[in-house]
């Protein structure tokens, strides 16, 4: 049984428990603090496969961040195998053709260049908030095709004609932020509240994470509650614009297309004249903020915009004044789920490795004819993401750091019994193979 794992460059010395013992001295005035492991007297160092040595690099790091002498000595003592791109959570929603036209960002033109650079590999998050299967099939077209119009295309876009070989797809990132409903994967929250005094409605996980797997639309309104890494604006789930200058009309692309054209009902916006940015830091909380902005009076008339498909076009009486706030709130229609995702990617390059991020719970077990159809795409690995976020904190809080040492080897025994659970499940469902599992999708091997 592992008790400790010390990782050292791209090897990790495995210790066993109950033969010999050694200390762990942390020396950090004013704290001193020691830490009792039981390990083999005879440790085996073993080479780890390059897969097991990812991280994430997010797509919104400025190309300053990396591109130093400082950061090139530091990455080569990680002995990184795959970098996740272009992020979790950020991923989601993530635009990469018109992120292009940002230098100076980790876009998909100069991960091109690092990947060359440091000997990296990419993991592509696909983007569920506003991708389609087609787009992730061109995406990958884009990256991994030898035909000549995509040798080309790279060579324009991205300055590297050759093939980038991304061959590991994660499809989605948490089932909190599936489609970025704009919650934090730290906590799942199944209301959605709305302006004082009106009821909130339910949102279930079992909803939720059926919509990963199958699709199919979603109402952006009303807000959550600040949790993880949202902020006031991002808690509203509806799209927010503010004028500082002002003008005529203007044509809004919304965040989640497609809108629903064919019901007057999915499409609500409202205007506060005279908004104030500087009372929104005074705020704590996402209700006064929902309340000042949702209030009737601030509806616009449907004589006052018109919508199609993504684009909602603004024309209120008297035009967009100076401070003007506009929040859309709107019915998001189409959304594909990670089966017809997975079966795209796996149409266009049957060698890529997918995996799907969101557990499969008893409720979603239970959903009629979930199994087959699991069993008709199935993944070349499962995701599971062990943070020790809510473990560490709170023994560091109460001065259990001797403690911390120890979280290693629990969060491995969740990792085993994920395994395990997922061994039956290749038995009880008839599957091939049980799919790989592991932080960020590691051991990537096919089935």
């Amino acid at each position: 049984m592992q008790l400790f794992s010390y990782k050292s460059g791209s090897y990790a010395l495995h210790f066993q428990k109950n033969r010999s013992s050694f200390f762990l001295a942390f020396l950090a005035a004013p704290l001193f603090s020691q830490v009792l492991i039981y390990t083999d007297s005879t440790a085996a160092a073993r080479p780890l496969p390059p897969h097991w040595r990812g991280h994430n690099h997010s797509a919104n790091s400025l190309r300053s961040w990396y591109d130093n002498p400082d950061y090139e000595r530091e990455y080569a003592k990680l002995h990184a195998g795959i970098e996740r791109w272009p992020g979790g959570n950020s991923g989601n929603s993530y635009r990469w053709q018109t992120e292009l036209k940002f230098p100076n960002r980790f876009n998909l033109k100069n991960a091109a260049a690092y990947m060359d650079r440091f000997g990296a590999e990419l993991q592509m998050v696909v983007n569920f908030g506003n991708g389609s299967p087609a787009e992730t099939a061109h995406l990958l077209r884009v990256c991994n095709s030898p035909l000549p119009r995509y040798r080309q295309l790279r060579d324009s876009l991205l300055d590297h004609p050759e093939a980038l070989n991304i061959k590991i797809w994660e499809i989605g990132n948490e089932s909190t932020d599936a489609w970025t409903f704009a919650w934090s994967w730290l906590g799942y929250q199944e209301q959605i509240h709305f302006r004082s005094g009106q009821p909130s409605i339910k949102f279930s996980e079992k909803t939720a994470d059926s919509m990963y797997y199958y699709g199919g639309e979603f109402y952006r309104q009303g807000w959550v509650e600040i949790i993880g890494g949202l902020d006031l604006r991002t808690a509203i789930l509806g799209d927010m614009h503010f004028y500082q200058n002002a003008m005529a009309a203007d044509t809004v692309k919304v965040e989640f297309p497609a809108l629903d054209t064919s019901d007057a009902s999915a499409m609500r916006i409202y205007r506060t004249s005279g908004f104030d940015p500087a009372w929104v830091s005074t705020l704590s909380n996402p209700g006064p903020l929902y309340d000042s902005i949702a209030r009737p009076h601030n509806l616009l008339s449907s004589r006052e915009y018109d919508y199609h498909t993504d684009k909602v076009f603004l024309h209120p009486a008297g035009g967009i004044k100076s401070n003007d706030l506009i929040l859309i709130e709107y019915l998001s229609t189409g959304h594909s789920g990670a089966f017809e995702f997975r079966d795209s990617i796996k149409a266009n390059d049957p060698a890529s490795l997918v995996g799907y991020t969101v557990k499969i719970t008893p409720e979603l077990e239970s959903i009629q004819g979930f199994v087959d159809d699991f069993r008709q795409s199935p993944p070349d690995f499962m995701i599971k993401h062990p943070y020790a976020t809510g473990i560490t904190k709170p023994l560091l809080d109460s001065s259990y750091f001797s403690e911390t040492a120890y979280i290693a080897q629990f969060k491995a025994g969740q990792l085993i019994a994920f395994r395990q659970e997922w061994n039956q499940r290749k038995n009880d469902w008839n599957l091939a193979r049980a799919p790989r599992a592991g932080h960020y999708g590691v051991e990537h091997r096919p089935l």
